[in-house]
């Protein structure tokens, strides 16, 4: 019985249709991959510890972060604090994580004008794109302080500034964590983490523990989380925001060119398509410039990595319905 069960499921034939094109939406998703929430992990002033412990930490999770350095500081050992060299960073950079710019001396801008206030900003991107071979694109405020005046010079030729953040370091333990991090997801929201010590010195975890814990604890919901570098989710929120779209759709196939104005060089990130009601059992094809793009399935629908730079985007589907066999085909 089981061996005739089989044969008639192998025989049962396909009808291929096309899905209703006006019911499909189409839209750029909030977050890379149609994640739910984003999160960004900081950690400023250079520390040692930083390298020392955070790094191989997020190495063992695959998790890339944002270390803000002063150039001035590099290499520091004094009684207040102890800096990673510029060696150290070098590596950190070369193994994906955004090493950026946390001002020269870490000098209150509000403070600083003219040629003071230049070299501060400017003199440190300098030393860290010499040192790493990387441009630093983001700038953080030293101590958090800003005005107008200050956000706009820090913000000349950089894909975004830390205008917000939340510390998670010393006052937080694993009860808070967890809940922020729910809220990022029940609310969409891109979290930015703070933080400067791990073991000693300011914003020092009671038990770094706590925070490894809390990385493994996002590390398995990485289905609703983008977890990424600051730069990354600032440049995918840029572009999102000034990706215009036009849409063209005829049966079975929509078409997705983009009009899109911004800065190649600072602004090169993938951008992700999201289909949603799309009916069950869709095959989908999407190409840009003559190239299959993977399509993936996330929580709400069906999402593709483009790049805006791109030529138009083809999205062709057609839905896969199960007829009932005929006659001739039972007896067979």
């Amino acid at each position: 019985m089981i061996k005739i069960i089989i044969f008639l499921l192998l025989y049962v034939p396909l009808e291929s249709i096309a899905a209703d094109d006006e019911e499909v939406k189409v839209s750029i998703a909030q977050y890379r991959g149609g994640r739910d929430a984003a999160i960004s992990y900081t950690f400023d002033d250079g520390l040692l510890e930083q390298y020392t412990l955070v790094f191989p930490e997020l190495e063992k999770r695959n998790i890339k972060a944002t270390f803000a350095v002063n150039g001035g500081w590099m290499g520091c050992i004094s009684a207040k604090k102890v800096c990673m060299s510029w060696e150290q960073a070098r590596k950190m950079a070369q193994a994906g994580h955004e090493i950026t710019n946390h001002g020269w001396m870490h000098k209150n801008l509000t403070k600083l004008v003219g040629e003071e206030r230049r070299f501060e900003i400017q003199h440190n991107d300098t030393v860290i794109f010499e040192q790493t071979g990387i441009f630093p694109r983001t700038y953080f405020y030293p101590g958090n302080r800003k005005n107008e005046e200050a956000i706009a010079c820090a913000s000349v030729d950089r894909v975004g500034t830390r205008i917000r953040q939340i510390d998670i370091g010393s006052r937080r333990n694993a009860r808070w964590l967890t809940q922020w991090t729910d809220s990022l997801i029940a609310n969409r929201l891109w979290g930015v983490g703070m933080t400067h010590g791990i073991v000693t010195g300011y914003d020092a975890f009671p038990d770094p523990q706590v925070f490894w814990n809390h990385l493994d604890e996002v590390n398995c919901r990485r289905d609703r989380l983008w977890v990424t570098t600051f730069r990354e989710v600032a440049a995918y929120m840029a572009e999102r925001e000034n990706l215009v779209l036009d849409i063209k759709r005829t049966s079975g196939k929509i078409t997705v060119t983009f009009h899109f104005t911004m800065d190649k060089e600072l602004f090169d990130m993938p951008l992700t398509l999201l289909l949603e009601d799309l009916p069950d059992q869709c095959a989908v094809t999407v190409l840009q410039d003559g190239r299959n793009l993977p399509v993936n399935l996330c929580r709400r629908g069906m999402v593709v990595d483009f790049s805006p730079w791109g030529g138009p985007v083809e999205i062709s589907y057609a839905c896969l319905l199960y007829t009932s066999p005929s006659p001739r085909d039972r007896t067979r």
